[in-house]
């Protein structure tokens, strides 16, 4: 019995640190690019969206690169909803990103409020790379983010935002690297948290 309790312990210590990666070098270097690629084709969607309302959001090609389908009438609610709860989207501000480097998830703020970096028992980075617990973000595994989508590379971008009729929300705003190395707009959510 004791024998069975000390390798269940060694097991789940062993597991728990395979997660609590240290960002190296190389990693930090290709989520940096990764996210360098990626925010002009994000800046550029967010700039149709305010320029065609959500009506932009049927644009979203998901249906055809996952196997979370976003379907005609998934995108009407979701349209829907946005004008009903949040209505006209203004002030929007880069809060971070999750980079999903196709093995790793790195994540960047570029100045994360005290508050958020004692909750997550981080210290201030100076380039604003993170490797942030998985478990914060309601996952096992860091992988688990970008579960139900085609491997690949992915960046999901957050954003705050000030809607219309109530006093803040948040968006999220996930971007694929296809194969042919094209960045695609994925999936889009708000809530008032995200």
């Amino acid at each position: 019995m004791k024998s069975s309790l000390v390798i269940f312990i060694i097991m789940a210590i062993a597991l728990s640190s395979c997660e609590r990666q240290v960002i190296n070098g190389d990693d930090k270097l290709i989520a940096s690019n990764l996210l360098d690629e990626s925010k002009p084709v994000v800046f550029n969607w967010i700039n149709e969206f305010d320029t065609n309302g959500t009506e932009h959001l049927a644009n979203i090609k998901m249906v055809d690169y996952s196997t979370k389908r976003l379907t005609d009438n998934s995108k009407q609610r979701l349209i829907q909803k946005i004008n009903n709860q949040f209505g006209v989207l203004d002030k929007r501000d880069l809060i971070g990103a999750h980079i999903w480097t196709g093995d790793k998830l790195v994540s960047w703020v570029e100045n994360p409020r005290e508050e958020i970096l004692e909750r997550l028992k981080l210290q201030q980075s100076d380039d604003g790379f993170y490797n942030i617990d998985p478990k914060y973000f309601g996952f096992l595994r860091s992988s688990d983010m970008v579960r139900g989508y085609p491997k690949g590379q992915y960046v999901i971008f957050m954003f705050s935002v000030l809607p219309s009729k109530i006093n803040y929300a948040e968006e999220a705003i996930t971007l694929w690297k296809n194969k042919k190395g094209e960045w695609l707009v994925v999936n889009y959510r708000i809530a008032e948290d995200i």
